[in-house]
């Protein structure tokens, strides 16, 4: 008999890691996951097999879980089949002894099968990566074959196949038919989604925590085992990210060989808003085998730990950078719009004359803003309070506007004073918010 188990071995964390985070689970619940997933179902439902591909390394029984709660939660007659244990057996005899029990299953066929009562409404095979190539690729004649026999006889009997692309090198796809559709899983989660899985998984609202899952989501992107892996270093010298993304490269077997694959040499990376890989895309991708990362937002990109690899260490600028922008940004201006807000309902709009500096308004720019404050022997009381926080947003706004990023050290004293100078009395009429 054809066994149903599944296996499943957790990433094990460098040292230094946060192995309270888990991530397993949490970004299967988010909207854009749910919505594919409930796509998946409504045509099983229908009779339309499926035939989806995730990145090599995925863990696709995370996804066949979630699949198989969706149909049982939707009243379907489901069942998973292992494919590792049926390696002696032609597909539809694999199926016959998994589900006639007690009949004889020499003479099956397909047809008949398929409109047995027995044979459930949804199978669900996993662990096709297991199998010989040559069974491999009878199991994906297979899936056109029940696709075809469903269509010729009306009957709404679907399969649904999950695989690491990797398990589909050297073996004709089926093609997308009537009742077969071949799909890729990516463009799931969002970065914004993403974001909000490491929110969830920390549950911390604090500066360390904000830094943390920003960076993570920009250097991570889907890839969640690299976002809990490089969790406890993203915080600490850049030097420390490295190492961190390097030690990531050789947990995953990469080495500097695979930078001269000559799947590089043609590769124009998908745009923002597109997709990675099309179902009539032949061959392997460098997004199937996990190479590169795609999200809508960034579009195809190499993985961050191949750019540390490549030693590419204006991208990996590029890539802390970026993900510090939204963060310190608004919170920079927040200081500064607090402060002359509050000079303005002190001192009047001309505030900056108490400083020796012509006023241009209630809301000058930052420089003429630390001017008036190291300047102005009137404004005692106001330097004492707010002159090094204002210091410490130009330079912080000077660096990331020249494209440089900043130290976690610099942010947590800027989301310090930030969170003191956002408490300052203000007007609803006089200067006010």
């Amino acid at each position: 008999m054809c066994a149903t188990r599944w296996s499943w071995t957790p990433l094990l964390l460098s040292s230094g890691q946060m192995s309270s985070l888990s991530l397993s689970k949490e970004w299967l619940g988010v909207p854009t996951a749910q919505t594919l997933l409930s796509e998946i179902v409504r045509g099983l439902q229908l009779g339309l097999s499926h035939c989806i591909l995730f990145q090599n390394g995925f863990e696709v029984q995370d996804v066949q879980d979630q699949l198989n709660d969706h149909l049982w939660n939707a009243g379907v007659f489901v069942r998973t089949l292992d494919l590792e244990q049926c390696t002696e057996l032609s597909p539809v005899h694999a199926l016959a002894d998994a589900y006639l029990t007690g009949l004889r299953v020499e003479h099956i066929t397909t047809e008949s099968l398929i409109a047995h009562s027995d044979t459930p409404e949804v199978t669900l095979l996993g662990n096709f990566e297991a199998l010989p190539r040559p069974k491999r690729q009878a199991w994906a004649d297979f899936l056109l074959e029940w696709a075809e026999v469903g269509r010729r006889r009306e009957v709404e009997k679907s399969i649904c196949l999950l695989s690491q692309s990797g398990a589909w090198e050297h073996i004709e796809r089926p093609p997308s038919a009537l009742r077969l559709q071949l799909r890729f899983w990516h463009s799931v989660p969002t970065l914004l989604e993403a974001q909000g899985v490491y929110r969830h998984a920390n549950r911390d609202v604090n500066a360390q925590a904000l830094w943390r899952e920003s960076m993570v989501t920009s250097l991570a992107a889907g890839d969640f085992c690299l976002g809990e892996w490089i969790w406890g270093a993203v915080d600490t010298q850049r030097s420390a990210i490295v190492s961190s993304l390097l030690t990531y490269a050789e947990y995953k077997g990469w080495a500097p060989k695979i930078l001269a694959d000559s799947l590089w040499s043609d590769w124009h990376p998908a745009a923002p808003g597109t997709v990675p890989v099309r179902p009539e895309d032949a061959g392997p991708s460098l997004w199937s085998r996990g190479w590169t990362v795609y999200t809508p937002e960034y579009g195809e990109e190499m993985h961050s730990a191949l750019v540390a690899l490549k030693g590419d260490e204006t991208e990996l600028t590029y890539r802390m950078w970026r993900a510090q922008v939204p963060l310190a940004l608004p919170m920079i201006e927040s200081i500064r719009l607090n402060v002359c807000r509050y000079l303005t309902l002190q001192h009047g709009v001309d505030w900056a004359r108490l400083g020796g500096e012509e006023s241009t308004g209630a809301y000058e720019e930052l420089g003429r803003l630390e001017a008036v404050l190291r300047k102005s022997t009137r404004l005692y009381w106001e330097q004492e309070q707010w002159l090094e926080a204002v210091t410490l947003a130009r330079y912080l706004r000077n660096e990331l506007a020249h494209y440089s990023p900043v130290n976690f050290t610099s942010f947590a004293r800027l989301w310090q004073y930030g969170a003191k100078i956002h408490q300052l009395k203000y007007s609803a009429t006089n200067g006010g918010r």
